[in-house]
């Protein structure tokens, strides 16, 4: 019995000992393919950009001079301020005389324009360069904690501030620049040019650019590109050792929803064990105790190829190489941070909490707006239902906020001719970028010409874009001189 058990012992040790053995070779082979994946995983390629042409002192007078003017959208339900959109309308007439002579315009909804230049070649698809001209408010509290006026347009060393600068009167400046150059000096495209300026971007561009864009697809135009803004160049050597060309692929979809519930109320010196105002706040603290679930669509996959490509950082690397073993790390880690945390899921969070009229009175109605920004994959009435579930309790009532939703868009072929000519036309205003593709986490007026264009870009060709909805927004004249720079290259780079 005892040399019975004895035996048992040594054959059990001996299959650990074997267990162990391939348990080790597992490891080390998964460990040899993950290093060969890391060793093979490309590197960005180096380029010399072009000189950038000056700027003749009368762009910089416009750029400001169209920050001095408040187009401002207040809200779908609020006037606007007609007589700075008037007054836009007649600078633009002004200050490009060319562009306002010899093509043609439409206005949309009174204050958006397209103009049409029309190429040599009609049998080419036009390209559509856009932007918005309307700005967010400018808070009255935040008003004097700006180093300069918002509305100033003023010239401080090399930086031009106002509310707009960044978002996105830069970019339409620099459009109206490069165009009316170009005319200046003969250039004559062979393919069309249409220029789409919207008025009311900022809440919604139903009004503006949709309206565009429904115009063009009764025309059956079918543009070969489309750029908007949405994207930048990325410069921090903390995330690549050269430039990212952070250019936008595709949206996310867009929907709000509201949460409601309804019980009886009564004397605030009375109160019952749950009130509306309780059961909606456990509801939205349900929703915001965890992230959704991550679902890395393909826009960002691609963005995190390009980035490891230009990344010192042989961990950074090794993840995105080897996503087969460390795509849970890599999620990980991208849910740290709240920008790279929306590019590989769906978001939700509470925007508008409304309940009670008075202090001393328990509210029978609570409400909350949830505002979500959809992956692609997902639609707004899966996400309707993960909020369902999540929530898991029938009192709260769900439904749409309003009829202001959408599903993620189409994406944008990186392989493409459009995609390439943007890349193209980079690498010339700036040394050694990596095109990054990249999934838009907000939304722009671009949505709406996806049904005349597969391509459909945003991007704008600065370094530098901080203070837009916020406080001291500014764009070095530098940025500025870069942004036209591109914009001629990618007119004449597409012909």
């Amino acid at each position: 019995m005892r040399l019975t058990c004895c035996r048992s012992f040594y054959l059990t040790k001996t299959g650990m000992k074997k267990i162990l053995l391939v348990l080790g070779i597992v490891v080390l082979a998964l460990a040899a393919v993950v290093v060969v994946n890391t060793l093979r995983f490309p590197t960005a390629t180096q380029s010399k950009s072009e000189p950038l042409p000056a700027l003749p002192d009368s762009a910089v007078q416009h750029f400001q001079q169209a920050l001095q003017l408040p187009t401002i959208s207040w809200g779908l339900d609020k006037p606007i301020d007609t007589a700075a959109f008037r007054g836009f309308n007649q600078f633009l007439q002004t200050a490009y005389p060319r562009i306002s002579s010899q093509l043609s315009r439409q206005a949309f909804g009174e204050f958006s324009y397209l103009y049409h230049w029309k190429g040599s070649d009609s049998t080419l698809p036009p390209i559509v360069l856009m932007g918005h001209y309307d700005v967010v408010p400018v808070e009255a509290v935040a008003e004097k904690m700006w180093r300069q006026k918002p509305f100033s347009g003023a010239l401080v060393g090399d930086t031009v501030w106002g509310r707009g600068a960044v978002d996105d009167k830069g970019a339409v400046i620099a459009i109206l620049e490069s165009v009316e150059n170009l005319l200046r000096n003969g250039f004559v495209p062979k393919r069309s040019l249409y220029l789409c300026f919207g008025h009311d971007e900022e809440i919604g561009g139903t009004r503006g650019a949709s309206k565009i864009a429904a115009w063009m697809k009764a025309q059956n135009i079918k543009a070969h590109f489309v750029l908007d803004e949405g994207g930048m160049i990325k410069v921090d050597e903390k995330i690549a050792s050269q430039p990212l060309g952070v250019i936008g692929i595709q949206e996310k979809g867009y929907a709000s929803y509201k949460l409601q519930v309804e019980l009886p109320g009564g004397h605030s010196s009375q109160p019952a064990p749950e009130t509306a105002i309780d059961i909606l706040a456990k509801a939205l603290a349900k929703l915001r105790e965890k992230p959704t679930p991550a679902n890395m669509p393909e826009a960002t996959q691609e963005f995190l190829h390009a980035t490891a490509t230009a990344s010192n950082s042989f961990a950074t690397r090794m993840a995105v190489a080897n996503q087969w073993l460390l795509g849970s790390v890599l999620n990980s880690q991208l849910s740290k941070d709240r920008q790279t945390s929306a590019m590989i899921r769906t978001t939700l969070v509470p925007t508008i909490v409304d309940a009670g009229v008075k202090d001393n009175v328990i509210p029978t109605v609570a409400t909350a707006v949830v505002n979500s920004r959809i992956i692609p994959g997902e639609t707004p009435e899966t996400v309707k239902e993960y909020i369902r579930k999540t929530i898991n309790d029938d009192r709260v009532q769900i439904s749409g906020y309003d009829e202001n939703w959408w599903a993620p868009s189409g994406k944008t072929n990186t392989n493409g001719v459009a995609y390439k000519a943007v890349t193209g036309s980079l690498k010339k205003v700036i040394d050694n970028p990596v095109p990054a593709p990249y999934l838009v986490i907000g939304a722009t007026d671009s949505r709406y010409f996806r049904p005349i264009s597969s391509e459909v870009m945003n991007f704008s060709a600065s370094t530098f874009m901080e203070g837009y909805h916020g406080i001291d927004e500014r764009l070095p004249v530098s940025e500025y001189r870069r942004m036209i720079a591109f914009m001629t290259h990618l007119i004449k780079d597409s012909q």
